[in-house]
Order: C-alpha cells, then sequence, then structure tokens
C-alpha cells in the first residue's frame, strides 16, 4: 500500500478513505500537514472537489494529483500529476521535490 511506502521512508501519513473524510482530516490536522496526495476518483467526493475546498482554505497548500486517467482537465493546471502506474522512486522523487 502507498502509505506503508510513504511511512518507510518516513514520512508521518494521515490516510482517508475518501474526499469527505480527507477534508475532515485536514481540518483537524491543518498545521501539521505539508503535503496532499490525491486520487482524482474518490468516494463521496471527487479529487477535482477536495482539491477546490483545500485551494480555499489555504491557497498555497502543496498537492499532487495520484490518478489512472489521461483526461485534459485545465482545472489541474499548476498541480503536480502522476500517472499510474508509477514506481515507487517515481512517486519518492515527487514527494521530495513538493517538499524541498
Amino acid at each position: 500500500m502507498l502509505f506503508m511506502v510513504l511511512a518507510r521512508f518516513n514520512y508521518q501519513v494521515l490516510i482517508a478513505a475518501g474526499g469527505l473524510e480527507g477534508m475532515e482530516l485536514y481540518r483537524e490536522h491543518a498545521e501539521c500537514i505539508d503535503l496532499v496526495l490525491l486520487d482524482l476518483s474518490m468516494p463521496r467526493m471527487s479529487g477535482l472537489e477536495v482539491l477546490v475546498e483545500l485551494q480555499a482554505l489555504k491557497p498555497d497548500i502543496r498537492v499532487a494529483i495520484l490518478t489512472g486517467f489521461s483526461d485534459d482537465h485545465p482545472e489541474l493546471a499548476g498541480i503536480e500529476l502522476i500517472y499510474k502506474p508509477f514506481r515507487i522512486n517515481e512517486l519518492l522523487e515527487l514527494v521530495d521535490r513538493l517538499l524541498g
């Protein structure tokens, strides 16, 4: 699982089962969240909906979208995308780069 890989590389990870739960977690822990990883397809609230809400709360939030869709999404301009399937090292490089 993705969270186990990130935890193995010493990242602290909060896990949400879907978009609504993810927003609740973000609101509860916003001060300690440095990066949000989203999927475009999530239950109860899409990744795009979550992204819009997150950006309203914190315009400079660091977000990466993990997706299996190759459709053009103009609303994702400026957001880092990583396409599934991806290799673990690709994800780790993206996370390292986004966290600086």
